[in-house]
Protein backbone atom coordinates (compact mmCIF):
# COMPACT_ATOMS: atom_id res chain seq x y z
CA UNK A 1 0.00 0.00 0.00
CA UNK A 2 0.54 3.65 -0.69
CA UNK A 3 -0.95 6.64 -0.25
CA UNK A 4 -0.29 11.06 -0.09
CA UNK A 5 -0.11 12.76 2.62
CA UNK A 6 -2.16 15.99 2.43
CA UNK A 7 1.26 17.31 2.43
CA UNK A 8 1.97 15.81 -0.57
CA UNK A 9 4.71 13.14 0.87
CA UNK A 10 3.91 9.89 -0.48
CA UNK A 11 4.04 7.10 2.56
CA UNK A 12 4.68 3.61 1.71
CA UNK A 13 3.83 0.16 3.58
CA UNK A 14 5.55 -2.05 0.92
CA UNK A 15 7.64 -4.16 3.43
CA UNK A 16 8.26 -5.15 6.95
CA UNK A 17 10.74 -2.82 9.76
CA UNK A 18 9.05 0.27 8.84
CA UNK A 19 10.50 2.73 10.76
CA UNK A 20 6.95 5.19 9.56
CA UNK A 21 4.60 2.49 10.75
CA UNK A 22 3.46 1.11 13.98
CA UNK A 23 -0.05 -0.95 15.36
CA UNK A 24 -2.29 0.34 17.41
CA UNK A 25 -4.18 -1.30 20.41
CA UNK A 26 -7.10 -0.04 22.50
CA UNK A 27 -6.10 -1.33 26.05
CA UNK A 28 -9.07 -3.53 26.64
CA UNK A 29 -7.48 -5.84 23.50
CA UNK A 30 -4.13 -5.57 25.06
CA UNK A 31 -5.47 -7.64 27.63
CA UNK A 32 -6.64 -9.99 25.75
CA UNK A 33 -3.69 -10.21 23.31
CA UNK A 34 -1.29 -11.06 26.10
CA UNK A 35 -3.53 -13.96 27.33
CA UNK A 36 -3.79 -15.22 23.62
CA UNK A 37 -0.02 -14.55 23.41
CA UNK A 38 0.82 -16.61 26.16
CA UNK A 39 -0.56 -19.30 24.49
CA UNK A 40 1.81 -18.77 21.59
CA UNK A 41 -0.52 -17.62 19.02
CA UNK A 42 -0.51 -14.61 16.78
CA UNK A 43 -4.13 -15.25 15.64
CA UNK A 44 -5.01 -12.15 17.60
CA UNK A 45 -2.80 -9.58 15.92
CA UNK A 46 -4.69 -8.82 12.55
CA UNK A 47 -8.09 -8.88 14.43
CA UNK A 48 -7.38 -6.80 17.08
CA UNK A 49 -4.64 -4.24 15.69
CA UNK A 50 -4.84 -1.30 13.45
CA UNK A 51 -1.69 0.57 11.33
CA UNK A 52 -0.80 3.42 12.35
CA UNK A 53 1.65 5.40 9.85
CA UNK A 54 3.75 8.61 10.47
CA UNK A 55 4.47 11.00 8.01
CA UNK A 56 8.18 12.17 8.57
CA UNK A 57 7.59 15.43 6.48
CA UNK A 58 5.01 16.98 8.01
CA UNK A 59 4.52 14.56 11.03
CA UNK A 60 0.86 14.03 10.45
CA UNK A 61 -0.30 10.62 12.32
CA UNK A 62 -2.41 8.28 10.00
CA UNK A 63 -4.77 5.94 11.67
CA UNK A 64 -6.11 2.73 9.95
CA UNK A 65 -10.40 3.27 10.70
CA UNK A 66 -12.86 0.67 9.92
CA UNK A 67 -13.26 -0.43 6.26
CA UNK A 68 -9.71 0.17 5.69
CA UNK A 69 -9.48 4.26 5.57
CA UNK A 70 -7.04 6.30 6.54
CA UNK A 71 -7.76 9.07 9.69
CA UNK A 72 -5.08 12.03 9.86
CA UNK A 73 -4.48 13.80 13.39
CA UNK A 74 -2.34 16.74 13.35
CA UNK A 75 0.33 17.44 15.83
CA UNK A 76 0.09 20.98 17.76
CA UNK A 77 4.21 21.16 16.52
CA UNK A 78 5.99 19.11 14.62
CA UNK A 79 9.24 18.37 16.34
CA UNK A 80 10.88 15.39 14.72
CA UNK A 81 9.49 11.52 14.13
CA UNK A 82 7.85 9.78 16.94
CA UNK A 83 7.28 6.42 16.09
CA UNK A 84 10.80 5.02 16.82
CA UNK A 85 12.44 1.47 18.23
CA UNK A 86 12.13 1.25 21.88
CA UNK A 87 15.72 0.43 21.42
CA UNK A 88 16.75 3.49 19.60
CA UNK A 89 19.62 3.03 17.38
CA UNK A 90 20.17 -0.16 19.09
CA UNK A 91 17.44 -1.72 17.83
CA UNK A 92 18.40 -4.75 15.80
CA UNK A 93 17.31 -4.29 11.64
CA UNK A 94 17.46 -6.21 8.78
CA UNK A 95 20.26 -5.83 6.19
CA UNK A 96 19.16 -5.89 2.41
CA UNK A 97 21.26 -5.81 -0.55
CA UNK A 98 19.80 -6.69 -4.42
CA UNK A 99 21.22 -6.59 -7.77
CA UNK A 100 19.46 -7.00 -10.85
CA UNK A 101 21.45 -7.03 -14.19
CA UNK A 102 18.27 -5.56 -15.79
CA UNK A 103 16.05 -3.35 -13.15
CA UNK A 104 12.14 -3.80 -13.30
CA UNK A 105 12.20 0.19 -13.31
CA UNK A 106 13.81 1.63 -16.25
CA UNK A 107 16.45 3.94 -15.66
CA UNK A 108 16.91 2.21 -12.07
CA UNK A 109 20.11 1.63 -10.58
CA UNK A 110 20.74 -2.09 -10.66
CA UNK A 111 22.26 -2.35 -6.76
CA UNK A 112 20.54 -1.06 -3.74
CA UNK A 113 21.69 -1.31 0.03
CA UNK A 114 19.00 -0.99 2.63
CA UNK A 115 19.26 -0.78 6.20
CA UNK A 116 17.85 0.82 9.10
CA UNK A 117 19.30 2.39 11.71
CA UNK A 118 16.96 2.96 14.81
CA UNK A 119 14.08 4.92 12.98
CA UNK A 120 16.06 5.98 10.01
CA UNK A 121 16.01 4.15 6.81
CA UNK A 122 19.17 4.13 4.93
CA UNK A 123 19.28 3.60 2.08
CA UNK A 124 22.32 3.45 -1.00
CA UNK A 125 22.81 2.31 -4.61
CA UNK A 126 25.55 1.16 -6.55
CA UNK A 127 25.97 0.55 -10.68
CA UNK A 128 28.93 -2.07 -9.81
CA UNK A 129 28.30 -4.75 -8.37
CA UNK A 130 31.85 -5.19 -6.94
CA UNK A 131 31.14 -2.14 -4.83
CA UNK A 132 27.51 -3.22 -3.79
CA UNK A 133 28.57 -6.46 -2.37
CA UNK A 134 31.83 -4.90 -0.75
CA UNK A 135 29.21 -2.03 0.73
CA UNK A 136 27.26 -4.99 1.87
CA UNK A 137 29.82 -7.15 3.42
CA UNK A 138 31.27 -3.78 5.66
CA UNK A 139 27.87 -3.32 6.61
CA UNK A 140 27.24 -6.65 7.33
CA UNK A 141 30.32 -6.75 9.83
CA UNK A 142 30.21 -3.57 11.18
CA UNK A 143 26.59 -4.21 12.33
CA UNK A 144 27.28 -7.35 13.35
CA UNK A 145 29.62 -6.67 15.65
CA UNK A 146 27.74 -3.67 17.02
CA UNK A 147 25.10 -6.29 17.27
CA UNK A 148 22.35 -4.37 15.76
CA UNK A 149 21.81 -6.69 13.18
CA UNK A 150 18.54 -8.70 12.64
CA UNK A 151 19.31 -10.99 10.03
CA UNK A 152 20.75 -9.83 6.50
CA UNK A 153 20.07 -11.14 2.65
CA UNK A 154 22.41 -10.36 -0.57
CA UNK A 155 20.89 -11.54 -4.04
CA UNK A 156 21.66 -11.33 -7.62
CA UNK A 157 19.30 -11.20 -10.19
CA UNK A 158 16.91 -13.46 -7.36
CA UNK A 159 19.58 -15.56 -6.36
CA UNK A 160 20.45 -15.57 -2.65
CA UNK A 161 24.15 -15.40 -2.37
CA UNK A 162 24.38 -14.96 1.46
CA UNK A 163 22.15 -14.89 4.10
CA UNK A 164 22.62 -14.51 7.97
CA UNK A 165 20.53 -14.34 10.49
CA UNK A 166 21.15 -14.17 14.17
CA UNK A 167 19.87 -17.22 15.40
CA UNK A 168 21.94 -19.29 12.62
CA UNK A 169 25.66 -19.57 11.12
CA UNK A 170 26.41 -17.26 7.98
CA UNK A 171 25.33 -19.66 4.85
CA UNK A 172 27.07 -19.15 1.24
CA UNK A 173 26.24 -21.21 -2.02
CA UNK A 174 29.48 -20.01 -3.66
CA UNK A 175 28.67 -17.90 -5.82
CA UNK A 176 29.43 -15.44 -3.53
CA UNK A 177 32.90 -15.05 -1.43
CA UNK A 178 32.98 -15.82 2.19
CA UNK A 179 34.09 -15.25 5.39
Amino acid sequence: MKFACACGNVIRDQTDYQPHKAHLISDQDLFDALEISDARSRAWFPSLTRALYECRQCGRIWVEAAGNQLLAYIPEKHSGPVLAPAAGNRWRAPLRAQWLDKPTIPGAPPGVLFCTLGNHEQTATFDDWSELEHAYRLALESRRSAGTLRDAILTKNGEVLHAWSSDSEPTTDGNSSSK
